[in-house]
């Protein structure tokens, strides 16, 4: 993103890895716990909580940074200022309290996962660049997220699978930016390919009148 600033997806989807990455040192194991025994225990079960509640908003933006065509913006800053919402709950008030929220986020969620599915069937539909990848990714994560809120309400009984719906994910997404990346490459060789050969030929006729 630095590189390039003009294209905001490569931003978003780092703040992606970042949220991912944190959540699983603090869900995972208690690798996070095992390095710092003394972290206090709140404070992890917020940045975990925090991990989550911005996942469902960054994810909307870097859809709709992908698929600019396809965004529906008013359903996606609906969606999006109610995470917002409810990360502030989460900043501001104790464990007890904004644990309550969760029904909500996971609510949230869904609908966005929902959102997400309509823009990829449009996005497929139309042929954008990018949206086979895309929806491979996405449909790992969805079944993953479904799983762990079904597993985490007891509603069935198979074990937690986001993690490793997460590293799908961010794999087909890296694997979309590359080939978004090297298509922009090879147009802009395409481009001053066009303008040598174009100078050239001005050139010639300057040169022959």
């Amino acid at each position: 993103f630095f590189l390039r600033r003009k294209d905001k997806s490569p931003l978003w989807f780092g703040i992606i890895c970042f949220l991912a990455s944190f959540r699983a040192l603090l869900t995972s194991e208690n690798f996070w716990y095992n390095l710092f025994p003394d972290f206090p225990y709140e404070l992890g079960i917020k940045i975990e909580y925090l991990a989550f509640y911005l996942g469902a908003p960054v994810f909307l933006l870097y859809l709709d940074k992908i698929f600019p065509k396809d965004e529906i913006g008013i359903l996606s800053k609906i969606l999006r200022y109610i995470s917002y919402f409810l990360t502030l709950i989460l900043l501001a008030f104790p464990v007890r309290y904004f644990s309550k929220t969760l029904f909500i986020m996971e609510i949230i969620l869904v609908l966005t996962m929902l959102y997400a599915g309509y823009m990829l069937g449009r996005s497929i539909y139309f042929k954008r660049e990018g949206a086979k990848s895309f929806t491979f990714g996405f449909l790992i994560i969805f079944i993953a997220l479904t799983n762990d809120m079904l597993y985490a309400n007891q509603i069935i009984f198979t074990g937690y699978f986001a993690p490793l719906g997460l590293f799908l994910f961010i794999f087909s997404q890296a694997f979309l930016l590359s080939i978004r990346s090297s298509n922009a490459y090879h147009q802009v060789e395409e481009l001053t390919e066009n303008l040598e050969r174009k100078v050239h030929v001005r050139t010639n006729e300057l040169l022959h009148s």
